[in-house]
């Protein structure tokens, strides 16, 4: 793909023309050095000190998602996998697992936990980031069903079920253990700025933007809420829950699976 038609094809549907230009040129110039997973960040909520959401340059998202969607080895592109995909019962979503998961390995500074590793603006950062890379692969997968909600204004109850189920069950796999000791206002403080960034996505959706930003922001708050309403041994059990596999679980596979994995399989074929 040539770089001039990435870069017009991306931001003449940005909100913002010659700073998407300026962010696109940067990423294309790395792209050519072989580097097209890596992304800029940009900080949220604007004109703020402090700006808790660290966030992907959304021009530079695109053209990421562009390059994928117009280079010959995009499987999409590709019948005979768009076949094996509908028969293995994955659907079209399944074909893009691999790049997302690259592109969230090469962008660890969206997600990646602090030294705090329960600190909560840690957990929202990779809540926003893992919501973000959705809301891309939904709008790009099913852009006629996109485009009819961001006209109607009762659109949430069409597509809010499918999206919520997947946020919910982020936030259940990934709960920081003193997850109920946080209030709903700082939360709403994090995740303010959240819905202007989700505004600035190409192609410009802005309704239904504002709509899935608000989506997300809900049903985090909503789980704080239920969380902290739970007797006191349903919390209790989670937090025990949470501390044994932090201390017990995940360190007993790592050392089964880093430090004797390797010997015992080539003490087993000989």
């Amino acid at each position: 793909v040539a770089p001039s038609e990435i870069t017009d094809a991306v931001c003449t549907q940005a909100p913002e023309p010659e700073e998407c230009r300026l962010k696109v040129g940067a990423y294309v110039n790395r792209c050519g050095d072989f580097d097209c997973l890596t992304l800029d960040v940009v900080n949220y909520p604007k004109r703020r000190e402090y700006q808790p959401l660290v966030l992907p340059d959304p021009y530079q998202l695109e053209a990421a998602f562009y390059i994928l969607r117009n280079c010959d080895s995009n499987p999409l592109k590709q019948e005979a996998k768009k076949q094996w995909a509908a028969f293995r019962g994955d659907g079209k979503y399944a074909e893009y697992r691999t790049f997302l998961l690259n592109l969230t390995l090469a962008n660890k500074q969206f997600y990646q936990f602090t030294e705090n590793v329960y600190d909560l603006d840690s957990f929202v950062r990779s809540y926003v980031y893992m919501a973000t890379l959705y809301f891309k692969v939904y709008t790009l997968l099913d852009v006629k069903q996109v485009r009819l909600m961001n006209k109607v204004a009762l659109a949430h109850h069409l597509f809010g079920g499918k999206i919520k189920k997947a946020l919910v069950t982020y936030i259940k796999k990934n709960l920081p253990e003193d997850f109920g000791k946080y209030n709903v206002a700082r939360i709403k403080h994090i995740m303010d700025g959240y819905a202007d960034y989700m505004e600035t996505q190409v192609p410009a959706l802005p309704a239904f933007a504002r709509k899935f930003a608000g989506l997300v922001t809900k049903t985090l708050v909503k789980s704080v809420t239920d969380f902290q309403k739970l007797p006191w041994y349903r919390r209790l059990y989670r937090l025990l829950e949470a501390f044994y596999k932090k201390n017990v679980h995940y360190p007993t596979a790592e050392f089964f699976t880093k430090t004797i994995g390797t010997p015992l399989k080539g003490f087993a074929t000989g």
